[in-house]
This record gives C-alpha cells, sequence and structure tokens, in this order.
C-alpha cells in the first residue's frame, strides 16, 4: 500500500509538471520563473530583411531590432547619434560623421568606415525609389580614418541628417554579404542592433535572439518573436488569451474592447500620416482662395473624423502630419474653424451665393470615401452641388496623376518626418509630381529649405512656407491617424514609434506581486 501511494504522488507530480509546462508554452519559455520571450504579433510577413531591397513596414519593424541606421529620430522627428557620434560639414557639399568606437557586428567584425562606406554604395546602387542618396557622391566619399567618414555630397541637402536615421539607410556586414548574398543576407541580416537572428519560420513567426556583445544597453529579454498574425481581430484574441504580449495595427473597432479589458493596455502614438483633400487651385472655381477657405470653414472636420475613424483619428491642421519636425499649424487654428455663416459670407464674397458643382475623386477605400460623402453633405449648405466619384485603386490614380480634378482625397505618410519630404513634391511648381499648385514664393523657400543644413534656419523656412500655404488653403486638411497598438497589463518599456521603427530592447515584464521589472 505504502508503495502503491508513493507512486500515485509521483505520477501526480509528473502530471502536474507536465501541466505547468502545457500552460507555459503559450506564454513563452521561462527561465527560473522569468518569462524570456516577448512575443509580438504583426499583420503580415517580411519579404526581404535587406534595407535596401524592401522598406515596407513589415520588414522594417524586424529589422531595425537588428540592424542600426548612423542616427536615430524621436516622435517629434529630432535627430540623434546612434552608431554615428557626431557630425559636421566643413562646407555644403561636405559632410564629415565620426563613428561611435567600440562597435561590432554581430560576426564580431568591428564598425569601420568602410563599413560604412561599403553599405551606402549598395544603396546607391539601387534602382531609384527604395532609398534615394542621389545627393551623396559615393564614388569620391572616403575614409579619413578608421572611424570616420567623409561623405561628398553632389549637392547640399539640409535633410540629409534625417534621411540616414531612417531604417531604410541601416548599415550592414560587407563580409556577411558577400558570404551570405543578398538573398542569404536577407533570410538572415547582420547587423549592430541589439537582437541578432533566430529562426524564421515561414508563414508563422521569427524569432531573434538577444545580441550579447551589443554596444549599448543590452535587451531587456533574452528573445524577441515576432508571430504572423494577418487579421486585426485575431490579434486582439491572442492578446485576451495571453498567447502573445503586444499586437501591433490594432483597428478602431477593436479599441473598445482592449480599454473596457483590465488585463490589457491600449497605446495610442500620433503617426506620421495625414488624410487631406487636394485641392486643384489651378481649376474654377477652385482658384479663389476664399472659396478654397469657405470650403474648410464649411465641414464640422471634428465631427466627421470622428464618425470615420473613431478614437484612431483626430482633426489634421495642416497638410502635413503634427509629428514632422518643423510642424506650424498657427494661422489654420486661427482661421479654419468650423463657422457655416463665415463660410456663406466668403462664398458671396467671391461670387458664388448659390453655390456650384464640384466633384471629388477618391479610391474605394472605405475610410475615405466615407470622408467624401460627408463633406458632400456638409457642403450642400453652402449650396454646392457636390458629387462622389470613387476608383479602384489603379484606376483612381491615373486620374490623380493627371491632375483632371477638382478635389482629390489622398493620405501621405513621411517616414523620414522632415518637411522636404512632404512639401517640395507637394509644393514646388516644377518637382510635384501633380502640379496643382503654384507659388513663386514657396517655391523659392522650399530650395532654400532644402539646401540650407543649419537647423535653427531650416526651422524658419519651413514655418514661413506652412504660413503661406494654410493662407492660401492650398489642401483641406481632415485627419492624422494615431498608430493603434496594445499589450499584456504586465508589458513594461513599450515605446512604439510613428514611423515604424519601434524598438523592441527595452520591453520586459512586470512582477505582479511587487510592480518591478522581470529580467535576467
Amino acid at each position: 500500500m505504502k508503495t502503491k501511494k508513493i507512486l500515485a504522488l509521483l505520477l501526480a507530480a509528473v502530471m502536474l509538471c507536465s501541466f505547468a509546462a502545457a500552460c507555459s508554452s503559450d506564454e513563452g519559455e521561462e527561465t527560473g520563473g522569468v518569462k524570456d520571450t516577448v512575443v509580438v504579433a504583426i499583420n503580415g510577413e517580411p519579404t526581404k530583411l535587406t534595407p535596401y531591397l524592401d522598406t515596407s513596414a513589415n520588414n522594417t519593424i524586424v529589422e531595425i531590432q537588428m540592424l542600426e541606421p548612423l542616427f536615430r529620430m524621436d516622435n517629434e522627428g529630432n535627430v540623434h547619434p546612434l552608431l554615428a557620434e557626431s557630425y559636421e560639414y566643413e562646407d555644403e557639399t561636405t559632410l564629415v560623421v565620426k563613428l561611435r568606437e567600440g562597435v561590432k557586428f554581430h560576426n564580431g567584425d568591428p564598425l569601420t568606415a568602410d563599413e560604412v562606406l561599403f553599405t551606402y554604395r549598395k544603396y546607391a546602387e539601387q534602382p531609384a525609389g527604395s532609398t534615394n542618396l542621389a545627393m551623396i557622391d559615393t564614388a569620391n566619399s572616403f575614409a579619413r580614418d578608421e572611424h570616420t567618414v567623409v561623405f561628398k555630397l553632389n549637392y547640399s541637402y539640409g535633410p540629409l541628417i534625417r534621411l540616414m536615421s531612417t531604417t531604410a539607410t541601416s548599415i550592414v556586414s560587407s563580409r556577411a554579404i558577400e558570404e551570405l548574398g543578398e538573398d542569404g543576407f536577407s533570410r538572415a541580416p547582420v547587423g549592430t542592433g541589439p537582437y541578432k537572428m533566430g529562426t524564421w519560420e515561414s508563414g508563422s513567426s521569427i524569432t531573434l535572439v538577444r545580441n550579447d556583445e551589443y554596444w549599448g544597453t543590452p535587451a531587456v529579454t533574452p528573445n524577441l518573436e515576432f508571430r504572423i498574425i494577418v487579421e486585426a481581430t485575431n490579434r486582439c484574441i491572442e492578446l485576451e488569451t495571453g498567447s502573445i504580449d503586444i499586437a501591433m495595427d490594432i483597428q478602431a473597432n477593436d479599441m473598445d474592447r482592449i480599454s473596457e479589458n483590465p488585463d490589457l493596455t491600449l497605446v495610442q502614438t500620433p503617426g506620421v500620416g495625414v488624410t487631406i483633400g487636394r485641392i486643384n487651385t489651378l481649376k474654377e472655381p477652385l482658384t479663389d482662395p476664399r472659396v478654397r477657405l469657405a470650403l474648410i470653414k464649411a465641414l464640422d472636420v471634428d465631427a466627421a473624423v470622428e464618425a470615420v475613424y473613431g478614437g484612431k483619428g483626430k482633426r489634421a491642421w495642416n497638410g502635413t502630419a503634427s509629428t514632422i519636425w518643423g510642424y506650424d499649424d498657427t494661422y489654420s487654428k486661427e482661421n479654419y474653424a468650423y463657422d457655416v455663416e463665415a463660410a456663406k459670407q466668403l462664398m458671396i464674397d467671391a461670387g458664388y451665393p448659390n453655390g456650384f458643382d464640384l466633384t471629388i475623386l477618391t479610391s474605394d477605400d472605405t475610410s475615405r470615401a466615407l470622408f467624401a460623402e460627408i463633406m458632400q453633405n456638409q457642403w450642400n449648405e453652402l449650396g454646392i452641388n457636390t458629387k462622389v466619384q470613387v476608383y479602384e485603386v489603379g484606376t483612381f490614380f491615373e486620374y490623380f496623376r493627371s491632375a483632371d480634378y477638382q478635389i482629390c482625397m489622398v493620405s501621405l505618410n513621411n517616414d523620414m518626418q522632415d518637411p522636404d519630404n512632404s512639401l517640395m513634391t507637394m509644393f514646388h511648381t516644377g518637382m510635384s509630381e501633380v502640379p496643382v499648385y503654384s507659388n513663386s514664393e514657396v517655391d523659392e523657400l522650399l530650395i532654400q529649405g532644402r539646401q540650407e543644413t543649419d537647423e535653427t534656419k531650416r526651422l524658419e523656412i519651413y514655418k514661413e512656407v506652412q504660413r503661406i500655404l494654410q493662407e492660401d488653403v492650398a489642401v483641406l486638411p481632415l485627419a492624422e491617424l494615431d498608430v493603434i497598438s496594445a499589450t499584456r497589463a504586465n508589458v513594461t518599456g513599450f515605446e512604439p514609434m510613428a514611423n515604424t521603427t519601434t524598438r523592441f530592447a527595452t520591453v520586459g515584464f512586470a512582477d505582479a506581486a511587487t510592480g518591478t521589472e522581470t529580467a535576467e
């Protein structure tokens, strides 16, 4: 009897251990009672983890954990040193970058000026459109010493340091590229970041492991897993069950269920995108700025944003997102307020007391099409007979590029967070892809802003550009969308970025009993 009792207890203990292991498997591996893996759900699988080959969001969010650029950007578009220690312009076309010493790639090779030059020359070899480095004369740039890079420029380019802070200019290991080839490197990139490649299960997940030789503060947790969950609602379900720790790209219709769950935390971060009504100021009657101002003042933009985007969006006051460096909305906030009576008077002053015919062009994107319908209804109060034309994406862009429209609904993203990246292509008469606005003063200022390397002087230039554009009502600013993510309540150190460059090395877990962060 005694023997049978002992065997029964042993069997029970084994079963209990098995059950505990099974339960912990959904929560990630445990080491000494401490969870050692952060599990992040993303909405699609990366294609190529080589920055100069593909800059889509799902590539970027994985790459940035392993690969690092010379500089980094905060959520206000300010630039800080990363692999670079400092920089200075010796003259308008000579940029000298001093590298941080003691940095090693995952394969043990040191970060040197030659490695940086190799990387930038690889970028320069790529077709235009991946990362435009036309301003850098890579053939004549050189290493002054092991840790000093001298970039020779074809022309002065003010946004260059901000461009050098994007994931698309991350520094790669030359030996890894040569040994693995570009296809092999894209599956197992070698950089200088706090994590390095572990395993990639196609269609399922990518697991990174901590770089114990990292030059900076080491990652809090030993492992970082990106789990591919395409459907937004499924990401929420997995978060609720505890099988993942962080869910990226939360949709507006899931925000309430997350906010009401005490085990979860909803995280909203201002994004780098803005939805606008692009006005063709060269077509009557939109040539008159009084008409354009009447259009914006007759819109209850706040109500429209709430109806279309819910808590995921907020009213825009400018043609760029408020996260863009140098952003200024002083004039628009003083003059664009909802006021139907003032709008009617502007229409009378402009000679259109009974309104006119107007067409809004939009793609079949549900949100933008709905916004256009709201605009249509609200402009009825001005006597404007508004027609909304909805096209599939391909046809829409054909019309958009032809500039054959009066108002076009578009969403613009600026991952570089520099005003040149948005304003030059939208508003410069000779450089705009879609010429629907022309102002010689704006043209001159935009060239000055692009060429100026002094940040203080650039800031003043772009403030003046934005004032003129807002006074002209060059666009109808409509909505800014937040980047929405969610975490388990015990997750600490999660700081999402506006431009998909969120780094997870700071993420850990809080001990429920003590409220302290757990780490090895």
